[in-house]
């Protein structure tokens, strides 16, 4: 094969959706963890610490925020297995889960809905860009500025998400430590000025709700969903990996571990905001500003600006990968100028901060039927093997062709896992109409449900033959 050759297949390989064989896999543990670490502990999470700490007293926050993430992350980080034992991303695989056309649906459905986190990071990389511009005597008027500042980020993330996953792996190796360190500094030096009494003091507003055990319900919901939401974009990178290990404990740690802490940070400094100047803000940038020395600040202004171009960079890459899983004729650079377009759409609405709790649940009620049906298709119906031919329709091999390219009851349960979430709570209105809401949201019962029914479908005779015709041409990872 020449030169020219070895090259195109290898940037199809990288940036399109051709499998990665083992030697062309560069990460190893702690390149995946930093690099996903780096992509889970954005700015995005203080947002849902300062939503979570508007629904809690500060010792219900924390049982929240490190519960409702840490809960459904070992179950969720298997959805990897296939990823890295194929080297495929998650959305070639849920070809065989919901037929080649059922797949684009679903997948268009998810990046509509999880995109727009992005443009809250954005709209944090401006604030930061504004505050570091007055703290040197530069006047950059919000109005002005912010919608402009926003979409450099966005520009400068799609570079880098461009330039590829060694150039986000060295980013997110200098990021990580540093916001992190960056942070807990900020907390430390945030507590010197409050007492322990402030704190567990802190009273919330919950007049909305008919309960604090109501406002706790949904807070849990909230994490669970945040955590779930890592699903939509959870594909691309761990197939980089050289060990279905190192994509596990990587993701298990990062998402699990840091993730959490990084809400919690953002919940504590947004009470403390509240103890000091009687306002719960939403916005990190304020409270470095407020609550450190200046000196210090600025630092921290700077990771979060820094931190919001890498943390756009990975979204793109991986989101990219996702669209062109469903889309292979389409070029990667298309596609990352695509989402890129669709996140400055939503930047100049500047209407998603507003609607974070919503948002989140109606989320969920996309992701949670989707890893129940994961996992049970690929440990349970499949037994970890399928059809590689039928998954690139080689050869003639269409397996997953189902119905019209629809496996009717991959839908079924998911619209089963649907409807029991909406039975319990519903994320539209915000009423809760079932009294297991309390005990762990409606997104974790709307995941088993959907489970369950694919795995009851699955066992009927006749249904097991449409699901299985593949395993006359299994292949065997190696």
């Amino acid at each position: 094969m020449s030169s020219v050759s070895n090259k195109a297949a290898e940037q199809e390989a990288i940036f399109g959706v051709a499998p990665l064989l083992h030697e062309e896999r560069t990460y190893s543990f702690w390149d995946f963890f930093f690099v996903v670490s780096g992509f889970g502990i954005a700015v995005w999470c203080y947002s849902q610490g300062v939503y979570i700490a508007s629904l809690n007293h500060f010792s219900t926050m924390i049982c929240s925020i490190l519960g409702g993430n840490m809960l459904f992350m070992c179950l969720m980080c298997l959805v990897m297995v296939p990823i890295v034992r194929y080297g495929i991303d998650s959305w070639v695989y849920f070809r065989a889960v919901f037929g080649y056309t059922g797949v684009k649906i679903v997948c268009i459905a998810v990046v509509i809905v999880n995109f727009p986190w992005y443009a809250i990071g954005a709209d944090i990389f401006a604030s930061a860009l504004i505050s570091l511009g007055s703290s040197f005597g530069i006047d950059l008027t919000a109005v002005a500025w912010r919608p402009i500042l926003g979409v450099l980020c966005i520009v400068l993330g799609t570079i880098v998400a461009i330039a590829g996953p060694t150039a986000l792996k060295w980013a997110n190796r200098v990021l990580v430590p540093t916001l992190l360190a960056v942070a807990v500094v900020i907390v430390f030096a945030a507590f010197s000025s409050l007492s322990g009494s402030d704190l567990t003091n802190f009273e919330p507003d919950l007049t909305a709700f008919e309960s604090a055990r109501q406002a706790y319900g949904f807070s849990l919901e909230g994490n669970i969903a945040f955590s779930m939401s890592w699903i939509s974009c959870i594909g691309a990178m761990p197939r980089l990996c050289k060990r279905e290990s190192h994509a596990y404990f990587g993701a298990a740690l990062s998402y699990g571990t840091m993730v959490p802490i990084m809400c919690l940070i953002g919940g504590i400094l947004s009470v403390a905001m509240f103890c000091r100047f009687g306002v719960l803000s939403d916005d990190p940038v304020e409270m470095y500003a407020a609550l450190v020395h200046p000196a210090l600040a600025i630092l921290g202004l700077f990771f979060i600006a820094f931190s919001s171009i890498a943390v756009q960079g990975v979204g793109s890459y991986s989101f990219a990968i996702v669209l062109k899983s469903i889309f292979p004729k389409v070029g990667f650079k298309p596609l990352a100028f695509v989402l890129a377009a669709y996140v400055i759409a939503l930047i100049l609405w500047g209407g998603v901060a507003a609607h974070l709790g919503p948002f989140m649940s109606i989320g969920g009620i996309i992701y949670a039927p989707i890893i129940g049906l994961l996992i049970v298709d690929f440990f349970i119906v499949r037994k970890q093997r399928f059809s590689m031919r039928s998954i690139y329709r080689l050869d003639g091999n269409e397996s997953y062709k189902y119905h019209g390219g629809f496996n009717l009851l991959s839908f079924i349960a998911f619209a089963i896992g649907v409807v029991v979430m909406i039975r319990i709570y519903n994320p539209i209105t915000g009423s809760v109409n079932s009294g297991l809401f309390y005990f762990i949201g409606a997104s974790a019962w709307s995941c088993v449900a959907a489970g369950l029914a694919y795995y009851i479908g699955s066992r009927l005779p006749s249904i097991q033959n449409y699901l299985l015709k593949d395993r006359s041409e299994l292949t065997r990872a190696k």
